[in-house]
């Protein structure tokens, strides 16, 4: 049995995440799975398409978020905080295609603990990226005391999404083996719809700065032989939120040469000397 949902009303009755950070529409269950469609608003230019893999996270993650909403049936909005997730891309074929199908189901749940796994499609109906995300449940009244000296009550808004032109990294080194760079104060509108009145850069912006560094030091290591580049296999863990008014600095170091085209990386993003979120990711260059 198939139900359709209004998507704005049914998503903002269950999680905290809202537009413009949320652009998932036309939701709608099927058996034990939530169905949902995006267009793409964002991708690296080296990052092969149709999709870059950490709006692939992103979007899966907020699908799966409401998922876990429902099956929870707290009765009111709650925190899910992404603390992991681990992508494959299932075809390194690049492709133009600004809308994409998604699907979610729940792997797991306990009182504070939830997982799901989940598919991202592209137009033709070919499987792009099969994501796993798992999640800490916070009912609101435990997350706004434990993140209430970051409380704005009035956030400023962009007229245009801050997800579509986004702030890169600045002060960049790249080396031979490491590379560097530093994300400038977050400003509360970048975070907008993340989280309203507690504005948190989210994970998949942190996500796509790892991409976009590795690519940096990738390019250098190949000597800019590949017009594009697919991150085949994804790790990421977020230990902690970054709220506007800090700034964050960025690693990104070789951890193999797999081959003359494919080199894993590791990352890692710090506030001060506090790690918020590492991944380590395998790059594949394409001609």
């Amino acid at each position: 049995m198939t139900t359709q949902l209004q998507t704005t009303d049914f998503s903002n009755s269950l999680i905290m995440v809202e537009a413009p950070y949320n652009k998932l529409y036309d939701l709608d269950f099927n058996a034990d799975k939530l169905h949902a469609k995006v267009d793409n608003e964002y991708i690296i230019p080296l990052e092969g398409g149709p999709i870059a893999v950490a709006e692939a996270g992103r979007h899966i993650a907020i699908l799966g978020s409401i998922k876990l909403a429902h099956d929870y049936n707290f009765g009111e909005k709650c925190y899910f905080l992404a603390t992991k997730a681990k992508l494959t891309r299932e075809s390194s074929k690049i492709s133009d295609s600004p809308h994409l199908s998604l699907e979610v189901e729940t792997l797991y749940k306990d009182k504070r603990n939830g997982e799901i796994g989940g598919s991202i499609y592209d137009s033709d109906k070919q499987l792009l990226f099969s994501v796993n995300i798992g999640y800490n449940v916070l009912r609101k009244n435990i997350f706004e005391r434990l993140y209430k000296n970051y409380r704005q009550p009035n956030c400023p808004t962009l007229d245009e999404s801050p997800y579509i032109n986004r702030k890169s990294l600045v002060n960049l080194k790249v080396g031979s083996q490491e590379a560097f760079g530093e994300y400038e104060t977050i400003m509360p509108c970048e975070c907008e719809g993340h989280f309203k009145n507690y504005p948190a850069l989210p994970v998949a912006i942190v996500g796509n700065l790892f991409i976009e560094l590795g690519m940096k030091l990738f390019q250098k290591c190949t000597d800019g032989q590949f017009s594009k580049i697919v991150a085949r296999k994804t790790s990421m863990a977020a230990q902690k939120l970054a709220f506007a008014g800090e700034s964050i600095s960025f690693t990104a170091r070789i951890k193999s040469m797999n081959s003359p085209a494919s080199i894993t990386i590791v990352t890692e993003a710090l506030v001060g000397d506090e790690t918020i979120s590492n991944a380590e990711f395998e790059l594949l260059g394409l001609i």
